[in-house]
């Protein structure tokens, strides 16, 4: 056989070999979660009580590709995304990924600590006359103090056997006083 052949051809395996071993691995690891130890929905969030939403066209995006579950819940003024996650996977993207494809404008992304001293992934996102800040973060419990505030963090610890899961995926969309409206 001709070596510049046979050079192309392990060129193209070796190329070929991460996707095809990744696609075989999520194919695997969604397998071994059970989801059927789904917990249910918790009553409260950071102490307060919430109310369950119907999942709006907007929402509804970030439910899909992803093994587990998602609801939607009100709690005051603000909106709480809550998503239970059985495997690593890239069905689980930043939230940022999906304001940006519903046309809002996405401010800097940055790390902030709420009242408990968790670390969250915060940004601020405008349409319009709309403006929003916008919180996420993936935790193992949802009073976990650990956790990620960066989905590609989570993504490979989680793939790299780091830490098994379940996970809960937290997003809390507020709304943001912008100038003109103060």
């Amino acid at each position: 056989m001709n070596p510049v052949l046979i050079f192309w051809l392990v060129c193209l395996l070796s190329a070929l070999a991460p996707v095809v071993l990744s696609r075989s691995a999520d194919a695997l690891g969604e397998v071994q979660h059970d989801a059927g130890s789904f917990p249910g929905w918790p009553e409260t969030f950071e102490g307060d009580p919430w109310i369950q939403l119907n999942r709006q066209s907007q929402q509804a995006s970030f439910a899909g590709g992803f093994p587990g579950k998602t609801a939607l819940f009100q709690q005051k003024e603000r909106q709480v995304v809550l998503r239970w996650v059985t495997a690593a996977t890239r069905g689980v993207h930043p939230a940022s990924d999906c304001f940006r494809a519903w046309g809002y404008r996405v401010g800097t992304i940055g790390l902030v600590k709420d009242r408990n001293g968790r670390i969250w992934s915060e940004f601020t996102v405008e349409r319009k006359e709309e403006a929003w800040t916008v919180r996420e973060r993936i935790i193992v419990g949802l009073e976990d103090e650990g956790g990620w505030s960066d989905v590609s963090s989570w993504y490979w610890a989680a793939r790299n056997g780091r830490d098994e899961g379940p996970w809960w995926v937290v997003t809390i969309v507020e709304p943001t006083i912008t100038k003109a409206k103060a």
